[in-house]
């Protein structure tokens, strides 16, 4: 029989508090908090595996019922919540992509999709994804669909071939995380992620019920502490990874109870407390942070962090009590019923989900973004972007100014610009990539370069000679924010002049670029900005300029264009000017 240690609890609390710090922009560390879970998980379920199995009573369908009914209602009671939600406030795009986490999660496997859809966990897109940290959830899933195996494979009695197998497995897990070099799938998928969690199994086959002895205890959860909240800016992410990993392993192993430090600060009725409700804390936090700031903006003030902690813990002792330990009291409820009620809120949220999905999310019109229900655009301003991959051609025309746009999608944006100037009749665009076979030809024929890549120096240096230095041009960057969802919550007839700051960053690098290229810098803020260093998010009818914060509508091209014809020193309005 499996004891209850309050010193677990004390470390989930430790655990899930770091995480939302993190998420808070508190701490730069916190989110290694999940790293202490999967280890926790590992230890626990291993414990109560081999203990069933000692006690001849272990069943893997009995040990499915059991995570059905601790992680199934809180996760569909919180994908309908989101979705709710969802459907009031998002714009088309955000909708179509909660839709899809959705359906990834209920499957557990939004590790997966995230890593397909966004890969860079660190992109700030995330923070307004109201179910981005179900990811470790997936891995969590995947690895309890598997485990059990393992105990029907290996008996427990043969405890050596047990053990070696895990360890195994987890030298394994750990050659290929320390040897990958693709740190965006090192963060998602679990078998990069295996050996945390077998870090924890390997912890509760060697010692079983044993506990050591606690005096070390303090100076390791110290450590702990330290690795997850101080910016340890000498240590690398894997180097961090592994340090949490062990420590939170010997931890599980001592008798912390038997040391009076480590019982104050893990055992006291308030840490404890908030290691039970620890589950419903890291569902929840995630989802209101992200609405928060998807409503109101990504730089929410302290008093708001306040307010959706403490909103934070209200709703996770309800649900901890109401949902969590409701469903997993069989008295209760029965399996039946569970069954029941959870499968058919399953088949809703999937089936509305995949409807959202089918719609591109555009479920009422938009008239910011020029959609409508009644003509469904699949992909529109994805679309209007990439289109511009047909214009991948050698120059043909002989009085046309020659005009080669090289460069990634922020260059196709450029084209959707030079598209809606009013003297586009009079010029030949030519769109390429670095990939370009015929670049160099193409760039000797061209009468203007425009080039926009993220790194233009280096390409520039590669594809473009010297000789074209002359008549190349760098496009600036720019951003209206990094999600519409603010505006278009608050937009009305009244209300289409709102502005967003441009970010210091940006700024700087803008300076940069001017300085660095003189006249041949295209400075796209300079047509717009104002002296608060803001730019408008919607054009004088009242469209978004860009869909996604980054790249243009195409009102949000014409916008621009119209603004370009305007500016004496723009070189196309020179050159017309010249050839008129």
């Amino acid at each position: 029989m499996i004891t209850y240690r309050k010193d677990i609890d004390g470390l989930r609390a430790i655990a899930v508090i770091t995480v939302i710090l993190f998420h808070f922009g508190f701490i730069t560390y916190g989110y290694l908090g999940v790293d202490v879970f999967f280890v926790i998980s590992g230890y626990l379920i291993t414990r109560i595996i081999h203990s069933e199995y000692k006690e001849n009573r272990f069943s893997i369908l009995n040990f499915y019922k059991r995570r059905a009914r601790r992680i199934f209602p809180l996760v569909l009671f919180i994908c309908t919540i989101c979705l709710c939600v969802g459907i009031i406030v998002m714009l088309p795009q955000d909708l179509e992509n909660l839709s899809q986490s959705i359906i990834a999660t209920l499957f557990f496997g939004n590790n997966i999709y995230e890593y397909i859809v966004t890969g860079d966990y660190w992109n700030i897109v995330n923070d307004y994804k109201p179910l981005m940290h179900t990811w470790s959830l997936g891995v969590e899933e995947q690895f309890y669909i598997l485990y059990p195996f393992l105990f029907l494979w290996i008996k427990p009695s043969n405890q050596k071939s047990l053990i070696y197998s895990v360890l195994g497995l987890a030298l394994i897990s750990f050659l290929l995380f320390i040897t990958s070099t693709n740190p965006d799938s090192k963060y998602y998928f679990i078998h990069y992620r295996f050996f945390e969690i077998a870090s924890g199994c390997l912890a509760a086959l060697v010692f079983k019920e044993k506990q050591l002895n606690g005096q070390i205890g303090p100076v390791l959860l110290v450590l702990l502490l330290f690795l997850l909240c101080v910016d340890t800016t000498f240590l690398e992410n894997t180097s961090l990874v592994i340090l949490v990993v062990l420590i939170t392993s010997v931890l599980l192993v001592l008798n912390n109870s038997k040391n009076a430090i480590s019982k104050v600060f893990l055992e006291n009725k308030l840490v404890a407390g908030i290691g039970k409700i620890s589950f419903s804390m890291y569902m929840w936090h995630q989802v209101l942070l992200a609405y928060f700031k998807y409503l109101l903006g990504n730089e929410l003030s302290l008093p708001y962090y306040l307010f959706i902690f403490i909103l934070l813990i209200l709703l996770s002792t309800s649900t901890y009590f109401y949902i969590e330990q409701f469903f997993r009291d069989k008295n209760r409820i029965s399996l039946r019923s569970f069954l029941v009620t959870c499968l058919t809120i399953f088949v809703l949220l999937v089936s509305l989900s995949s409807w959202i999905y089918k719609k591109n999310g555009i479920i009422r019109n938009v008239p910011e973004l020029s959609l409508s229900t009644n003509n469904i655009e699949i992909n529109k301003h994805e679309n209007y972007n990439n289109d511009i991959f047909k214009m991948d051609k050698k120059f043909s025309s002989i009085d046309k100014i020659k005009v080669l746009c090289l460069g990634n999608s922020y260059a196709r944006d450029w084209v959707n610009v030079l598209s809606e100037l009013n003297y586009r009749n009079k010029l030949e665009i030519t769109y390429a990539t670095q990939k370009t076979p015929e670049l160099n030809t193409r760039s000797e024929s061209a009468d203007i370069i425009f080039t926009s890549f993220g790194s233009t120096e280096t390409i520039f240096n590669e594809y473009l000679n010297k000789k074209f230095k002359e008549k190349t041009y760098r496009v600036g960057k720019k951003r209206f924010g990094y999600s519409n969802g603010k505006f278009y919550n608050a937009s009305s007839d009244k209300n289409c002049t709102q502005r967003v700051e441009v970010k210091k960053h940006h700024l700087r690098q803008n300076r940069r670029d001017n300085e660095d290229w003189d006249e041949h810098f295209i400075d796209i803020y300079g047509l717009i900005i104002d002296d608060d260093d803001t730019v408008p998010v919607f054009t004088e009818n009242c469209k978004f300029i860009s869909h996604d914060g980054h790249h243009f509508t195409q009102s949000g091209a014409l916008y621009i264009a119209q603004h370009l014809e305007t500016d004496s020193t723009f070189i196309l309005n020179k050159l017309i000017s010249q050839k008129n």
